[in-house]
């Protein structure tokens, strides 16, 4: 019985995380669509972080804080504010620039360029259902199910999840803060993790296109000899 709920759990879980992950590229999509139609017709300005306040509050030893970012724009001697519409792990300095969209109509309807909750469902949801199939490959190739001779094709997967990690980390990054200061950012550690996640993706895409099958081919040549 035992096994059986061991069974349901792996296979329950990653099927949970694919529809959880489909359904977060529908809204993600649907809601970036809408925003796109509904900004057609604004203008662009330059805006300066100005302010923040707590987006949500650090929880647990090893949580952190994130802060929705304002931004202080001017349209016609008359300025506004607007604010990012996702928490952000970092802050900017005072005055750092950042483009912001407006309605000419109406000023204080306001976007900002970069990232935005929309574009982070996207990244969100494509993780989701990427990570179940790594597992399926993976799992059916173990099984014997599925085999391949001159590409890793579950390297190449896992290999393309960790590049599209690090780029979207590094998007929203770099999104936040202006390209100064994030260059500047890097040498800390932690902002140094979406790079490497980024490199260490794109050599395994490389390694299991084009290095598999010679591998291969050499474990063959040892078991013959």
């Amino acid at each position: 019985m035992k096994g059986k709920w061991k069974a349901a759990i792996a296979v329950g879980l990653p099927v949970l995380a694919f529809v959880c992950g489909v359904a977060m590229l529908i809204f993600g999509i649907t809601g970036e669509v809408q925003l796109r139609q509904a900004t057609a017709g604004y203008d662009s300005t330059q805006g300066y972080f100005s302010d923040y306040d707590i987006y949500s509050a650090k929880t647990g030893r090893h949580g952190s804080s994130t802060y929705r970012l304002i931004y202080s724009y001017t349209v016609d001697g008359q300025e506004y504010t607007v604010s990012t519409d996702y928490g952000s792990g970092s802050i900017p300095n005072q005055g750092s620039p950042r483009e912001v969209w407006y309605d000419p109509q109406n000023p204080e309807e306001a976007v900002l360029s970069g990232g935005n909750s929309h574009q982070l469902l996207i990244f969100m949801g494509a993780m989701f259902t990427a990570v179940p199939l790594v597992f399926l490959l993976g799992a059916l190739t173990v099984l014997g199910v599925l085999r391949w001779n001159r590409v890793d094709v579950v390297g190449l997967v896992i290999g393309v999840v960790f590049a599209g990690l690090g780029a979207g980390f590094l998007y929203f990054m770099i999104g936040s803060v202006p390209i100064q200061e994030f260059v500047q950012s890097m040498v800390a550690p932690f902002a140094l993790i979406p790079l490497l996640m980024v490199i260490a993706g794109v050599w395994l895409v490389i390694r299991s296109l084009f290095f598999s099958g010679k591998e291969s081919r050499k474990r063959g040549a040892r078991k013959k000899s």
